[in-house]
């Protein structure tokens, strides 16, 4: 999304400077300066409803968050006490929520939570390996690894929620899932007007879950009563939430999905959205994250099946949201994306040439 420099008779970029005026270090006025110090960035590519502005406030650059009108102070305090034990650990990838005037990290204003962080450096892999193969960022690869293995060993000693041994909520989850596309696989966009995908992919789509999902479901079955290491996770470390700069990760950001489960949920995602089609990088991740956080056999067997449920589940979701008229996704394009990757990686699965399918 082009970004904007803030304007008075903007009513968002308004509330942002307001909300901004309760720091003790703004600078005043926000929107006079002879360079902007408000920039409104739009979503940063995401689909939650979250809005963002590039902020100079005491001489550094900071990153303001609008979260949707559904996102609660008392949630949003309680991520604040997470990021705050990681930051106290040494995980500087993570934001630190910074207080404003009164104390507060959380200011409510015009009916939502707002939020400033440090602007953290670093851009997503594909940015800075563009057009890069698998096999070429296979050292990003491992480094986003290591990084979530760091940022895992750190949440285990959570105070509010410490590390524990339960089966997971994500294998129940996908279990649920895959047994309720097995009753009635999601209803294809109808012929007539634009839609996210096109009858032709939705039907290819189509086809692929309704083989690949009964088998799915019986090795998730397998393994849903498997007592594994669970505690707080990113919840979605997608390839867009980890920056990087000079071959390492300089930030892991975006932690609206944050929840408790177990950390192969986030190692799958970001194994399963860099290099499906690489084993090598496949190997390569997960002997980063094995050699700062030792893996179990069941995690192991466990990582390559929440990858590949995880898809095609995902793919289920994206093509029933495609059919539904009523859905706001913004922007076409980063949707559109999603499904194209989602459609390619359902293929791959259904090849038996998906990196998880591959790497023991």
């Amino acid at each position: 999304m082009r970004d904007t420099w803030a304007h008075p008779d903007s009513h968002d970029n308004q509330q942002a400077a307001d909300v901004l005026r309760r720091y003790s270090y703004a600078e005043s006025p926000l929107m006079f300066a002879p360079q902007p110090l408000l920039r409104a960035v739009g979503s940063l590519g995401g689909l939650s409803g979250a809005r963002f502005w590039r902020v100079t406030l005491g001489g550094q650059p900071r990153l303001l968050r609008k979260w949707p009108a559904h996102v609660s102070a008392a949630w949003l305090s309680e991520l604040h006490a997470l990021l705050r034990h990681v930051n106290a650990v040494g995980i500087q990838e993570a934001p630190a929520p910074l207080a404003d005037a009164s104390g507060s990290t959380v200011v409510a204003h015009a009916g939502h939570s707002w939020e400033l962080n440090d602007w953290l450096p670093g851009s997503p892999i594909e940015e800075v390996l563009p057009n890069a193969t698998a096999q070429a960022a296979r050292p990003g690869i491992a480094a986003g690894a290591a990084a979530l293995a760091r940022f895992h060993e750190a949440c285990v000693a959570y105070p509010n929620r410490p590390g524990s041994l339960g089966s997971p909520n994500a294998v129940r989850k996908r279990q649920q899932a895959l047994q309720e596309l097995a009753a009635g696989p999601p209803t294809a966009p109808p012929p007539d007007g634009e839609h996210l995908v096109t009858q032709h992919d939705s039907a290819a789509i189509l086809a692929r879950l309704q083989s690949l999902g009964p088998r799915m479901l019986r090795q998730v079955a397998a393994v849903s009563d498997q007592p594994t290491r669970l505690q707080m996770i990113h919840g979605d470390a997608r390839r867009e939430h980890l920056l990087l700069s000079n071959g390492r990760v300089t930030g892991l950001i975006d932690f609206g999905a944050v929840t408790y489960d177990t950390p192969l949920v986030d190692l799958a995602r970001w194994l399963g959205e860099t290099c499906s089609e690489c084993p090598a990088a496949w190997a390569d991740g997960l002997a980063a994250y094995h050699a700062l956080r030792p893996l179990t056999d069941l995690e192991r067997r466990l990582t390559p099946l929440l990858a590949v449920s995880g898809t095609l589940i995902a793919a289920s979701n994206w093509l029933r949201w495609s059919a539904e008229p009523s859905m706001n996704l913004g922007s076409r394009a980063a949707p559109q994306a999603r499904i194209q990757q989602l459609a390619r990686r359902l293929e791959l699965i259904a090849s038996g040439r998906h990196a998880a399918q591959i790497v023991d």
